[in-house]
């Protein structure tokens, strides 16, 4: 029977053996003393967080009856074609909304939608949501980014809900000097809104917004990121993917 101590106050995951007529046992079971008082020994489940980034069905793990949960929505890619005089704008990071505490039966089916990163040509970011199976209740929900805009915080699930940050816009039109992109948004995540990215220059594309824990930063391809704008044809520099969303829950007792 596992059992866990406490070291340093981290709980550490141990598994007891006995000696017995010469030969090592594991305990199935046992007592401690505690005050003077006879008490049986268990195994204590704790909460643990878990960070699903790819589209899956999971089971509610056994001995635990609550989620906290945080979606985030694909990020948007950057736009621009690197081929002509304009540079292009960042893509937005995706939406983040959050549940906390949501009664959950052990062993229950969950189905995880992760929103899909926008692509060069496509550069929308998808929906990211967390289903329960049985009447296909919609628990959490976040929006993807639209093109350069932010996901959107309103038509998503939770209790708190927050915007992606918008992309940075590029440094403009020359038929002649190199002009870049702007940044991509970041993307929201348990505590706030994603930051804006910044605007291109003359040398160099748009740093990105700022994103909220597990939303990622934007530029990054990570976590709903919104990707950089691409350059004008003298600057050669292609707009890259928005990051795919993520859920993050953690599981209580």
């Amino acid at each position: 029977m596992p059992g866990h101590i406490r070291v340093g106050g981290v709980w550490k995951s141990i598994t007891p053996n006995f000696k017995i007529g010469g030969v090592w046992k594991t305990a199935t079971g046992g007592w401690v003393k505690i005050a003077g008082t006879w008490r049986k020994w268990y195994d204590p489940i704790v909460a643990y967080t878990v960070d699903y980034t790819t589209s899956t069905s999971i089971n509610v793990p056994a001995g635990y009856t609550k989620a906290t949960v945080c979606c985030v929505g694909g990020g948007a890619a950057g736009t621009g074609t690197a081929v002509t005089n304009a540079a292009g704008a960042g893509g937005g990071g995706g939406a983040g909304s959050n549940v906390v505490d949501i009664a959950v039966t052990p062993g229950e089916a969950l189905t995880v939608t992760i929103g899909a990163g926008g692509v060069v040509g496509s550069v929308n970011g998808g929906v990211t949501q967390l289903v329960r199976v049985s009447g296909s209740v919609v628990l959490c929900k976040a929006n993807g980014a639209i093109g350069a805009a932010g996901g959107a915080s309103s038509g998503g699930v939770g209790t708190t809900l927050y915007a992606g940050g918008a992309g940075g816009v590029s440094a403009g039109t020359s038929a002649t000097l190199a002009r870049y992109g702007g940044g991509g948004g970041g993307a929201a995540g348990l505590t706030g809104a994603g930051g804006v990215g910044g605007t291109g220059t003359a040398s160099a594309s748009g740093t990105g917004g700022t994103g909220n824990t597990p939303g990622g930063s934007g530029d990054m391809n990570l976590n709903g990121s919104g990707g950089y704008g691409s350059s004008n044809s003298i600057g050669g520099l292609v707009a890259n993917a928005g990051g795919k969303g993520i859920i993050r829950i953690t599981w209580t007792p």
